[in-house]
């Protein structure tokens, strides 16, 4: 029985006392217990809590959380809650800058700043799909949290994010790609990305479609937002092997009737009646000189 420097007497017994004795007792780690010993309610696992963190024999192997996990595993609801029990013991990760440890359905990093964030679901696992803290997203910055209207969830990284719905599924955004969707209004503007971050076909650029259109990108083009109709026409048409990449935005022509987009080596335009066509070479230069569709009308 420990009474600690507020007087508050804690009882420890079995494996979690043998636990913190090992780790130094009031002098380590761990400091003063905070709760007794109490078995959990399936009966798998005993535990106690300490002003530095926590032990846990779970199934007979013991996990010591110290207080950063400790208090992510707390917030989370503890072992009936989203993460569950710890199964790894404290890892270095991403070069020794976070650590980690993981749990039956999730992982909690901890980076330099002595911060928790915890991942878990869809998100956690194509976060762990991608490599991790040693992928290219590298450490998360945030927590999964909730987007603002209710349909999905996300988390940021160092170098990206991640979105998930259960429509869309989990997807990877990096990049010059990424920046473009958020100034383009994130989910609230091109939806939820229905693809992750890739290379195209001719390794020129990258790309990634959305709900509501997509973002191409290239260092000599910028990134550009293509509407959905415009984007299935440009891939019908044989994408950038064949047009090249967009230079520009979709946009409404100046009757207000349409929609377009320039390419490397042509245009796109639509109607609601003449569909989605594609103009290049000379006959789209002749067709420019007579006036765009103020002249000769749409394609």
């Amino acid at each position: 029985v420990y009474l600690d420097p507020s007087g508050t007497a804690v009882a420890l017994h079995g494996p979690v006392q043998d636990a913190y004795d090992a780790e130094g007792g009031p002098g380590g780690d761990l400091g003063w217990p905070r709760s007794d010993v109490v078995v959990t309610s399936d009966g798998r696992a005993q535990l106690a809590h300490f002003t530095g963190g926590s032990v846990v024999v779970v199934d007979g192997t013991l996990r010591i959380l110290p207080a950063p996990f400790g208090a992510a595993w707390a917030a989370a609801g503890g072992e009936r809650g989203s993460l569950g029990y710890p199964t790894s013991a404290v890892q270095a990760a991403s070069g020794g800058r976070v650590s980690m440890m993981s749990f039956e359905r999730g992982t909690v990093y901890v980076g330099a700043d002595g911060v928790a964030r915890t991942l878990t679901g869809a998100v956690h696992a194509a976060y762990v799909g991608a490599g991790g803290s040693a992928g290219a997203l590298g450490p998360p910055t945030t927590d999964v949290r909730a987007t603002p209207d209710g349909r999905g969830s996300f988390a940021h990284f160092e170098n990206g994010s991640i979105y998930a719905t259960p429509a869309t599924g989990a997807r990877v955004l990096t990049g010059k790609v990424r920046e473009r969707w958020v100034a383009a209004g994130s989910e609230n503007g091109l939806g939820f990305p229905t693809s992750s971050v890739a290379r195209t076909a001719d390794g020129a650029g990258e790309f990634a479609h959305f709900e509501r259109g997509s973002v191409y990108w290239t260092p000599s083009t910028g990134a550009r937002v293509l509407s959905v109709v415009l984007r299935n026409a440009f891939v019908a048409a044989g994408a950038e092997r064949s047009i090249g990449f967009p230079t520009m935005d979709v946009r409404a022509t100046p009757d207000r009737v349409g929609r377009y987009a320039h390419f490397q080596r042509g245009s796109i335009y639509w109607t609601p009646s003449t569909g989605a066509r594609l103009v290049s070479g000379a006959v789209r230069d002749r067709w420019a000189a007579s006036g765009w569709e103020r002249g000769l009308g749409y394609p």
